[in-house]
């Protein structure tokens, strides 16, 4: 990487032709402005970038491309990436080393979020975590850098199923969207607001799930147009479910699914639920026919959002007592979760493996899936999910008649609640 002010540029090739300020300048250029340009202190007029291109026989373009043109160049290059590969990781962690370094926080501010969303979107949790103190240092230096910062960590907590941290940085965000127009901020509050319902909806407050969702529908100014209200419209559909009613599930449920867009996150999420939501009510066929639509409709390009999908729904049969009916899906996701290289999704899949050995009462595979899975949690888990699989390997180790491995299990089990106090 060599990022170059403009300043330094001038400055550089100056010295290597062997002029001095006063040689440079002539009698059209003040001494002093130059210097300052050179020390970075004030920008240079292009009439003046124009004359020391000529005597220093530079291009123009050149001297006008500084160090903030180069690193804005490189925001609007990977600002839409969801997920980099790991040399343009790498690229914008060199970018955002010089940027900090130069105290450009707006660039650093959007550099960090670039990163950030992408070691988010493909589960490397260490590597989130660990920008996450500079990450609250800078996030504050405009408006769309604290919209960012708010998105982004209700976002990562989601994902990290840490539902109550998630749901305050949510509400912090909507009431930012709020405040700053809600006309301006039509799809992203009701994205938002949307994902908000989600979480509470995952903690079980599901009557405030249903307020939030009616709450959109009722501020002033929203696009009742808007295709962000299939997802809303999802979330009713679940509820109405649950609730035997099968009118306004079909009324919500239509409506969802001619205006949702496929292979988005809250798509997976829903759809997920919904399958869940069938099995709760005994709608096996139903299930397994959404399941197969979901599978059918998601992008099998996009490998993470692929093996993620699975997760969702195998995590769902997992949960109803039916892993069984999605043992393929089990399979699959490992195939892919090891050809991706990705470690959070090869512990889901391990974990969801030992899942279907012990449905099938298959002690050996059971026991060795569970290690696999337990290995891989311990070097990124938070001290809760430690807590909850040593949990899980004490009652396997109990199930075995294995005493000794199931007090050590009881044992770490104990030392991380230390942990989280």
């Amino acid at each position: 990487m060599d990022f170059l002010s403009t300043g330094e540029k001038i400055k550089r090739a100056r010295i290597y032709k062997g002029l001095t300020l006063k040689q440079l300048c002539e009698d059209d250029i003040s001494i002093s402005r130059m210097s300052c340009i050179e020390n970075g202190k004030v920008k240079a007029d292009k009439w003046v970038l124009e004359l020391v291109a000529k005597r220093l026989d530079l291009d123009l373009e050149y001297l006008l491309c500084d160090d903030i043109t180069q690193l804005n160049n490189s925001i609007d290059k990977y600002i839409q990436k969801k997920v980099l590969t790991e040399s343009e990781a790498d690229e914008i962690k060199e970018y955002l080393e010089y940027s900090l370094s130069k105290e450009y926080e707006d660039i650093s501010a959007k550099l960090m979020h670039i990163l950030f969303i992408n070691y988010t979107n493909i589960r490397e949790f260490k590597k989130a975590k660990d920008l996450l103190n500079e990450y609250s240092n800078i996030y504050e230096s405009n408006k769309e850098s604290k919209r960012l910062y708010y998105e982004d960590l209700a976002l990562y907590f989601t994902v990290r199923k840490n539902f109550a941290d998630a749901i305050t940085y949510y509400n912090m965000l909507l009431d930012f969207l709020l405040k700053d127009g809600i006309e301006k901020n039509n799809e992203l509050y009701i994205k938002n607001a949307t994902a908000l319902a989600i979480c509470n909806y995952r903690v079980c407050h599901i009557e405030k799930s249903r307020e939030i969702i009616k709450d959109i529908f009722s501020i002033h100014g929203i696009d009742l147009n808007s295709k962000c209200l299939g997802e809303a419209q999802g979330i009713l559909s679940i509820l109405a479910l649950l609730e035997g009613n099968s009118e306004e599930f079909e009324r919500n449920y239509t409506y969802y699914k001619e205006k949702i867009d496929c292979n988005s996150y809250n798509w997976k999420r829903i759809n997920s639920l919904i399958i869940d939501a069938f099995l709760k009510c005994g709608k096996y066929e139903e299930a397994q026919k959404l399941t197969e639509e979901s599978i059918e409709q998601v992008n099998k390009e996009d490998k993470i959002g692929y093996i993620e999908l699975l997760l969702f729904i195998i995590n769902v049969y997992n949960a109803n007592g039916c892993i069984e009916s999605v043992k393929e899906y089990c399979e699959l996701s490992l195939e892919l979760a090891i050809n991706k290289n990705n470690m959070f999704f090869i512990e889901r899949s391990y974990y969801f493996k030992a899942e279907l050995s012990k449905n099938e009462r298959n002690d050996m595979q059971w026991e060795m899936y569970m290690n696999l899975a337990t290995d891989l949690l311990l070097k990124f888990g938070t001290y809760e999910e430690k807590r909850e699989r040593y949990l899980e390997m004490a009652d396997l180790y109990h199930y075995l008649d294995d005493t000794n491995e199931a007090l050590k299990y009881l044992s770490f089990a104990i030392k991380e609640v230390d942990n989280l106090y």
